[in-house]
């Protein structure tokens, strides 16, 4: 999988901290979204430690995911059996890359199992 690069938003929030007891007021007292992971100073002045509201922050999801083309797997999968096997038989490789490859033909063409 290959991710995107760009900016993160985040989701900044002064929420009631303990799940087990009923909140004095609302649930969540501010919520802000920032392109910076640093706390904004607008929850910091209203955050009274011991008062039983905590600071959290969150990445907001972007984009989702870019997956790999069966091609671009397929061609990762053979090369990375390639060298694990170069690596510890070398003199056997060769033959033993082309038993794998007859044995578990789906895997390594990145053919999805149905």
């Amino acid at each position: 999988m290959v991710s995107r690069a760009g900016p993160t938003r985040w989701r900044h929030s002064l929420r009631w901290g303990n799940p087990h007891t009923e909140a004095p007021g609302p649930r969540v007292l501010i919520e802000i979204e920032t392109d910076s992971p640093k706390t904004p100073p607008e929850i910091l002045a209203r955050w009274r430690a011991g008062a039983g509201y905590a600071i959290c922050a969150s990445p907001v999801p972007g984009a989702p995911p870019r997956r790999w083309s069966q091609g671009a797997k397929a061609r990762v999968r053979q090369r990375n059996l390639r060298q694990r096997l170069e690596r510890k038989l070398p003199l056997l490789a060769d033959q033993l890359v082309a038993e794998e490859l007859a044995r578990r033909p789906d895997y390594y063409a990145a053919r999805d199992p149905e």
